[in-house]
């Protein structure tokens, strides 16, 4: 500060300034350059782990933002603007990218340059990540509004431009390579959330393909106790989504990762359980689907079906915390529990015999093998009685199938 005021002191007394002489110097400038740096990554550096850990001040949070602008403040007592922009950089870049390399190791600590396995993040580690993932999205943020709105790095840019050097000295790059890392994060945590989901829904599938699944009365139309194979997985499930929730709040960066979660939950759960499951083949076909638990009584399979759509609207209402349009964004299983619930309860839960006659009358006529016009007859039936947009005309019919409302199965 003493030399500052110095600078401004010679500056007003119309004698030439000491930094006019010395810009000029690559050792003066490395070395002033470097002292500042070292100061500013240190605090941003200390104010970045508290962020992660949890224990931090509205000060840490910004402390990024504050290492621009102590920066800007600095370069301010140059004249030149390429000096300005010179000195700018040497400061800031390696500040920015020690900070990338923090929210980096957070995925996997030491392992991060091995094959970590994201299913195996603790509460904390997780919790760390969707932290991490914040603050990568603020920062971003943070410098392309710098870069949009700032004069003093408009003039910087201008003077690279018009010099020999070209482009912009700071921050487009950098940009970009903070919305790199809050892409990977974001990944991670998603990967995170649905492999291990997918993992531990291997014992409530094996259930469901054995017809070992606890199942409620046959007076029910829905169970009120959910699965003792899913308690676990949705205990953890709910969790993890609260710490993305609390972490990222009511951001861009936390809609797209409880959407991308949502969405692959709800293909997952449809594929692994509704078709795979419960039909024993693959998603598509009617074949398998025809023949289906031959084993179990349809009295059974009713109990069971009943079970499984209780236990897919509980893991829809888990994602209540984020929206409260969750059909909208579950469609395949909200519209799998719709076909099946109706088909289970019989002619009275359905609006109007005739209604119940259409539906069944155009998906007998689907072929197996698809067939254009009669799959857009079956989708605009299936549209306008019983809002059903998501699934195909054959998925629809699969679940009628397993249901044992359409086409007995095959001896």
């Amino acid at each position: 500060m003493a030399l500052e005021l110095r600078l401004h002191g010679l500056q007003h007394a119309g004698l030439t300034s000491p930094v006019e002489l010395l810009v000029n110097d690559e050792w003066f400038v490395s070395t002033w350059a470097a002292a500042e740096m070292s100061h500013a990554e240190q605090k941003t550096s200390e104010a970045v782990q508290k962020i992660l850990s949890g224990d931090w001040t509205v000060d840490e949070a910004s402390s990024v933002a504050s290492a621009i602008q102590n920066a800007e403040e600095t370069c301010s007592l140059l004249e030149d603007a390429k000096t300005k922009a010179k000195v700018f950089g040497l400061i800031t870049k390696p500040v920015l990218q020690s900070v990338r390399s923090t929210l980096r190791g957070t995925v996997a600590g030491e392992a991060e340059n091995t094959d970590f396995d994201v299913t195996l993040l603790d509460a904390d580690r997780f919790r760390a990540c969707c932290r991490a993932a914040s603050l990568a999205a603020s920062v971003g943020n943070m410098l392309n509004e710098f870069q949009e709105s700032s004069i003093f790095y408009m003039l910087m840019v201008e003077a690279c431009a018009n010099g020999e050097d070209s482009g912009s000295p700071l921050f487009k790059q950098d940009v970009r390579r903070f919305q790199q890392e809050q892409a990977h994060l974001s990944s991670s945590i998603v990967r995170c959330v649905v492999d291990r989901f997918r993992n531990d829904l291997v014992p409530y599938r094996n259930c469901v393909v054995y017809g070992d699944l606890s199942a409620p009365s046959p007076d029910s139309v829905l169970s009120h106790d959910l699965s003792g194979e899913l308690r676990e997985p949705m205990q953890l499930l709910e969790h993890r989504l609260g710490l993305i929730q609390s972490a990222l709040g009511r951001t861009r960066a936390a809609n797209r990762i409880w959407r991308e979660i949502a969405d692959e939950l709800d293909k997952q759960v449809f594929e692994d359980i509704f078709i795979l499951a419960f039909a024993g083949g693959d998603q598509g076909t009617l074949e398998v689907a025809n023949s289906s638990n031959d084993f179990l009584s349809a009295k059974m399979r009713g109990r069971i079906l009943r079970q499984i759509c209780f236990d897919a609207s509980v893991l829809v209402s888990l994602f209540e915390i984020f929206t409260k349009k969750v059909s909208k964004v579950f469609q395949r299983l909200s519209e799998a529990t719709t076909l099946l619930i109706l088909s289970i309860a019989g002619e009275d839960e359905w609006n109007k015999t005739s209604e119940r006659s259409l539906v069944l009358s155009v998906l007998e006529k689907l072929p197996t093998r698809p067939g254009d016009q009669t799959a857009s007859e079956a989708a605009t039936v299936l549209r306008e009685n019983l809002h059903v947009t998501t699934l195909t005309p054959r998925e629809a019919k699969e679940m009628l199938i397993i249901a044992g409302l359409l086409l007995p199965p095959l001896t």
